[in-house]
């Protein structure tokens, strides 16, 4: 009984160290993308056209000397369906993010970052629909739990976001998964059940059905 009660305790304290260890990873990552985009925050704020600024979600150019750089939402993508890998599809993370930018706490804009190189570097800016999108979510519900993590499940063949919310030291099994407005209406068009949240075994055969109709408009 000792045996096997001391065997427990190591696979608790084994379980416990992986969590750290890749919660820490995923913590220096997103530091790391935090960073490049701030290194470049100014410079995309500035090219912003005179007179176009409620095209990018600020009421005036006022604004940008409190933009700050906010949460990164990692980007997943899905492989196409006659993947050679599956014949299936798998949801995979991209090396990109979406990095909020905010002002008074409020999203506004998204930069985009990603790898090149080896090193994060941030490539793009604008997305103001979706920053929108993203800080009503923030505000309450299950997206606005602080030891979430935050991705973007982006379906490329439909043309449609999901946000999803996962423990990074646990499998996307136990992912849960928000239509944005995008996925609403692509699940509308081809009359599929349209939910506020999906668990990713409920969101699994939809999405499948999702992206069948979809390559065969």
């Amino acid at each position: 009984m000792r045996i096997l009660t001391t065997i427990i305790i190591g696979c608790l304290v084994q379980a416990a160290a992986w969590n750290d260890a890749v919660g820490q990873a995923n913590r220096d990552i997103s530091s790391q993308v935090r960073s490049a985009a701030q290194d470049r925050l100014t410079e995309f704020l500035n090219r912003i056209p005179a007179g176009q600024e409620a095209s990018y979600g600020f009421e005036s150019r006022r604004e940008f000397v409190d933009a700050r750089v906010g949460r990164p939402y990692l980007l997943f993508t899905v492989d196409s369906l006659d993947s050679p890998a599956g014949g299936g599809y798998t949801i995979r993370p991209l090396e990109q993010w979406k990095v909020a930018v905010n002002v008074g706490g409020t999203c506004r804009a998204m930069l985009t970052v990603e790898k090149v190189a080896g090193s994060m570097r941030a490539v793009d800016f604008g997305a103001a629909v979706l920053a929108r999108e993203l800080a009503e979510h923030e505000q309450g519900g299950d997206s606005a739990q602080p030891d979430v993590s935050r991705g973007i499940l982006r379906l490329f063949d439909c043309s449609c976001d999901l946000l999803l919310l996962y423990d990074p030291a646990r499998t996307l099994d136990e992912a849960k998964i928000l239509p944005l407005a995008s996925a609403v209406r692509a699940l509308t068009q081809k009359r599929l059940p349209v939910a506020n949240t999906y668990t990713m075994s409920e969101y699994l055969p939809i999405l499948a059905r999702l992206l069948t109709l979809s390559k065969t408009r």
